[in-house]
């Protein structure tokens, strides 16, 4: 098993996310709000969003969670 797992994130304007994530724990949901612009990425254990400006993200947090935080849903959020 290798100790890193790689992904892409690809949405229909043509922006792409990787990023490298030792020992990399379930994927529970991405998500892109259209409307404005955060991204979230979801695992068992971490949570990380950042926000879309044009073609480029800006900011970010990456975080460490415990997997019943319900400041950190395991559901995807939905866009209003």
């Amino acid at each position: 098993m290798p100790n890193f797992y790689e992904m892409n994130l690809v949405r229909e304007t043509a922006f792409s996310l990787t990023f490298t994530i030792p020992n990399f724990p379930a994927l529970r949901y991405i998500h892109v709000n259209k409307i404005t612009g955060v991204v979230t990425i979801r695992t068992n254990n971490f949570f990380f969003t950042c926000i879309l400006i044009g073609n480029e993200f800006r900011g970010g947090s990456f975080r460490y969670v415990d997997p019943e935080d319900d400041l950190f849903p395991l559901n995807p959020p939905t866009d209003v």
